[in-house]
């Protein structure tokens, strides 16, 4: 079975939801109905925010429905949406206005940010305050009349009546209300993307991807929910190869036109990201990875792959964030210049375990001497080709992918720290399609020489045509950190690690047990390395019965417990 994380969208917020693909549809809405308190009965739900792509079905499974993990959907509750009262064109013809980065509505509504003045032509539904959220029938603390006593006691961000309470109108000052944003749907305590500092917004080099969108979607035209155009639809799709089957001309070398030769490649910094933060919630796996290279005297660099999981980082307009549980090495021969992975028969097998584990391959770290760029040209188009193994067709139908590349290295001061990078799209594009060549500087990209019967796209940095760049063209920052109180998922993470000098041993698994017998049997079990080489000393089927006990917390059978005691 394999487990999915689902993202929620609903007019109150978002939601993280954990299923199974074989869990059917309507178990996935008695997990929604807990989650944010809607009965199955008045659910919706939908693929697409315009709630054309309806999920339908109770007895489907998720698979079947076509929902993989990540996958996006939105909440429309029954109840909500037969309140809203039908405007019909003989009433009303809406007053067409330019809509502005502080709208939350869609083309055809309207708020105190694009309303402007009140005119003769703006209806007394359009009158009422942005914060309301119901027909022009009714009333709520927003737009009460200014006469009624009760109602001058309740705080502008409130949205329950005069005679309730809440958070923002609980001992608030009308000072402290002044200082929350307009924005805003918390109390002056709470704090939100619309309300941080702006110096700490602006620090980002880089939107969210889903920002990035959702800012192309303000700009919209006034059209159909069901239509598209050039501000709704995602980035176009780059493609740097030569269109086979052109029926205009004989194929090439014998012929070309601009309909089928290779798009020019104008090299562009990419401004949103797919990834915001990765956060090393299992610190101790960084420490360890980090400790064994400098116990090598930093002479031998090292590779790892990350595990983990993706979640949403309020910090950024959304955003989301990498969370790293484990970091696992391969086999490898490392230098001081380099490593080289090896054959790795048992990579099947630890991504089995962590997928078992509710864990998934989320980026790769690596160490470096200290140097002065970021990433080599070789490590660029490394990032490249795994972002490219690891891509997932976004909701709007765009290929994304949310692999992260971390370096560590020492600075001028003698401090270690990691620095996480992905690269573009654009450089995703360029890999894929064949166009980037070996290079012996590091500091600099180089397109491979066209071979025979080979067109090449031009590539174009600073407004000229160039066959060599610099790799930063390419880089997109993402921030990284550790929490000040982890909570990692793995309750240990001191077993001996793999494919180093030292393999671990069934030795090392009876010292490790007996290190912990006073836990729980699952709790002893719950170190991402041990699961791995009990995989490798027993088979991997046993290995994922006990992770699922690590995973679920449940006891492990008396069997296999006699099994690993009598080692």
């Amino acid at each position: 079975m394999t487990k999915l994380i689902l993202r929620l969208h609903t007019r109150a917020g978002r939601a993280r939801l954990e299923a199974e693909e074989t869990d059917t549809l309507s178990s996935l809405q008695e997990k929604i109905a807990a989650q944010v308190g809607v009965p199955p009965s008045e659910q919706v739900i939908a693929k697409n925010e315009a709630g054309t792509d309806v999920l339908s079905g109770g007895s489907k499974t998720l698979r079947a429905l076509g929902l993989a993990n990540g996958s996006i959907l939105h909440l429309i509750q029954r109840g909500a949406a037969a309140s809203v009262p039908t405007i019909h064109p003989t009433a009303h013809v809406p007053v067409q206005r330019q809509l502005t980065a502080k709208c939350t509505h869609g083309p055809t509504g309207a708020c105190a940010n694009c309303m402007g003045p009140a005119s003769e032509d703006v209806t007394k539904d359009e009158k009422k305050p942005s914060r309301c959220t119901h027909g022009p029938a009714a009333k709520c603390a927003n737009c009460i009349e200014d006469g009624d006593a009760k109602a001058k006691e309740v705080k502008g961000h409130c949205t329950h009546g005069p005679n309730a309470k809440c958070p923002n109108c609980l001992g608030v000052s009308d000072e402290q209300m002044k200082e929350t944003k307009s924005a805003c749907t918390h109390g002056p305590h709470a704090r939100c993307p619309n309300c941080l500092e702006d110096n700490f917004i602006k620090s980002a080099k880089h939107k969210s991807f889903e920002q990035y969108l959702a800012e192309k979607r303000v700009r919209c035209a006034d059209h159909p929910a069901e239509e598209h155009c050039v501000n709704c639809v995602p980035p176009r799709e780059q493609r740097y190869t030569l269109k086979p089957n052109c029926p205009y001309h004989k194929p090439w070398p014998h012929g070309v036109c601009n309909k089928c030769m290779p798009a020019t490649a104008t090299l562009a910094r990419q401004e949103y990201r797919h990834v915001d933060y990765i956060q090393f919630m299992n610190l101790q796996e960084f420490n360890n990875f980090v400790g064994y290279w400098t116990s090598m005297g930093m002479t031998q660099q090292r590779i790892g792959f990350m595990y983990g999981y993706y979640s949403e980082d309020p910090n950024y307009p959304d955003g989301v964030r990498a969370v790293v549980e484990a970091i696992y090495e391969p086999p490898q021969l490392g230098d001081t210049s380099g490593v080289r992975l090896l054959a790795d028969r048992r990579k099947g097998d630890v991504d089995r375990i962590a997928e078992e584990l509710g864990l998934e391959k989320v980026g790769w770290i690596f160490t470096a001497l200290p140097r002065d760029y970021f990433l080599s040209s070789q490590e660029v188009r490394e990032a490249a080709r795994f972002q490219n193994e690891f891509s997932v067709e976004h909701p709007t139908g765009y290929m994304v992918t949310k692999f992260v590349t971390v370096v560590v290295k020492q600075d001028t001061e003698g401090h270690i720290s990691p620095d996480a990078y992905m690269v573009s799209d654009q450089c995703q594009a360029l890999e894929r399609d064949n166009v980037l060549g070996e290079s012996d500087n590091p500091k600099l990209m180089v397109e491979r020489k066209a071979e025979h019967a080979t067109l090449l796209p031009t590539i174009m940095a600073n407004g000229a045509p160039t066959e060599s760049f610099d790799p930063d063209w390419f880089l997109v920052n993402v921030n990284s950190g550790a929490p000040q109180k982890p909570r990692t998922f793995f309750k240990h993470s001191d077993f001996a690690r793999e494919n180093r000098r030292t393999q671990p041993s069934p030795a090392d698994v009876k010292a490790f047990l007996n290190k912990y017998r006073s836990e729980p049997f699952h709790e002893r079990l719950s170190d991402f390395h041990l699961l791995v080489y009990l995989a490798q000393m027993l088979d991997i089927d046993t290995a994922l019965v006990l992770c699922r006990s690590v995973a679920d917390k449940t006891p492990v059978s008396q069997p296999l417990q006699d099994l690993l005691g009598a080692l």
